[in-house]
């Protein structure tokens, strides 16, 4: 291979790598987060929402938006535990959000 030839693939290969490798996470990310949340999030009817469990929204699009907000309220002492469920009207599929006071 003649040497500017390997020259311009290394130069594409940077070229179309860089982004890729921008956009993946680090090698030390912590993905707890995303492990803890999913736990709260369950289809309806089973598990069904524990007893003492109250709905206050609903309309959630995805469950890590539900969780979002059940973050937010723990976090501000709003509620004691959360969960999200999963309901599906037709064919239309939404998140709730039940919290425990």
């Amino acid at each position: 291979m003649r040497p500017h030839a390997l020259k311009r693939l290394v130069l594409t290969a940077v070229t179309v790598l860089a982004p890729v490798a921008a956009l993946s996470p680090p090698a030390h990310a912590d993905t707890a987060g995303a492990a803890a949340s999913s736990d709260k999030c369950t289809m309806w009817p089973w598990p069904p929402v524990p007893p003492g469990f109250q709905k206050i929204a609903d309309g959630y699009f995805t469950c890590e938006s539900c969780s979002h907000d059940g973050e937010y309220g723990l976090a501000r002492g709003s509620w004691t535990d959360y969960r999200c469920v999963t309901h599906q009207a037709g064919m239309e599929v939404f998140d709730a959000l039940y919290v425990l006071r």
